[in-house]
C-alpha cells in the first residue's frame, strides 16, 4: 500500500519494484520502514546528474544547469560597459 504519492512501504516496495523504477523517470521514490525513510529511488540519470563532477565555483552554484541549457554566468562583452568613467584626481 502506498502511504504517501512517492512513499512506499518495503512490503509494497518489494512486490511492485518494476513500477516504482519506472516510476523514478518522474520523480525519486521513497521506501519507508516502520513508518520511517529508509531509502529513496532515483533514476540512472538523476544519480549522474548527482555524481557529476564539478571543477569550478561556477559548476557549483549552477547545480543542474548543461552545456546546452542557458549560460548564466556567461558576460556579453558585445555591449560596452555602462556608467561614468571615473575621473582620476591628484
Amino acid at each position: 500500500m502506498k502511504t504517501h504519492e512517492n512513499t512506499w512501504q518495503l512490503y509494497t516496495a518489494k512486490n511492485q519494484l518494476s513500477s516504482i523504477i519506472e516510476r523514478t523517470a518522474t520523480a525519486p521514490q521513497t521506501i519507508t520502514v516502520r513508518g520511517k525513510e529508509a531509502a529513496i529511488l532515483i533514476s540512472c540519470d538523476d544519480y549522474r546528474k548527482l555524481k557529476k563532477p564539478r571543477k569550478n565555483i561556477v559548476d557549483c552554484l549552477s547545480g543542474y544547469l548543461e552545456d546546452d541549457d542557458i549560460n548564466l554566468f556567461e558576460r556579453d562583452v558585445s555591449k560596452k560597459e555602462r556608467g561614468t568613467p571615473v575621473e582620476q584626481f591628484d
